[in-house]
């Protein structure tokens, strides 16, 4: 199942030409079955016609990335939670203060 997760836009790229770009969460080699979240670019080399030759493929590894975005979804939601169930105003003013956020 990964491999079609990854050949399907690197085939897209090698028809069409068009650079893509894909995320692809994939079992990570090794012995503790540490699961990644991979950013992946692919593009179309060329020769000097311009005929696709072959593929650059840049493969970021986001794990972190996301985990901090996983994370700060959860405190939002948890922050939501506990101003819609107390009975007092709760309000945040910046330097200036200006309001940034009130219940």
């Amino acid at each position: 199942a990964q491999h079609a997760a990854i050949l399907g836009p690197l085939e897209r790229v090698l028809r069409s030409g068009e650079p893509e770009q894909f995320d692809l969460r994939m079992r990570v080699p090794g012995g503790d079955g540490t699961v990644a979240n991979l950013l992946n670019r692919a593009t179309a080399v060329r020769d000097s016609q311009g005929a696709i030759t072959g593929l650059a493929l840049v493969v970021t590894d986001v794990t972190a990335q996301r985990e901090a975005e996983l994370a700060l979804q959860r405190s939002e939601r948890t922050l939501r939670t506990v101003t819609a169930s107390t009975g007092d105003w709760l309000m945040l003013l910046d330097r200036e203060r200006r309001v940034r956020f009130v219940n």
